[in-house]
C-alpha cells in the first residue's frame, strides 16, 4: 500500500506484490489444510521465538 504512493514505481510494483502475497497465502492455506508443517524463512523464525 505504501508503494502505491511512489510516483514512478508504485503503480507498477504494487499489483505485482499484491499478487505475490495472494499466491503465498493460497500456498500456505493448502499446506495448512494438508496438515503439513511449512516455515517461511525469516518470519517463521520470528514466530517460533514468540511462541517459546
Amino acid at each position: 500500500m505504501v508503494l502505491a504512493f511512489i510516483p514512478a514505481v508504485g503503480p507498477l510494483l504494487s499489483p505485482a506484490i499484491s499478487l505475490g502475497i495472494l499466491a503465498l497465502w493460497v500456498i500456505l492455506m493448502v499446506k495448512a489444510f494438508q496438515k503439513e508443517l511449512f516455515k517461511l524463512p525469516v518470519i517463521g523464525d520470528l514466530a517460533e521465538q514468540q511462541v517459546k
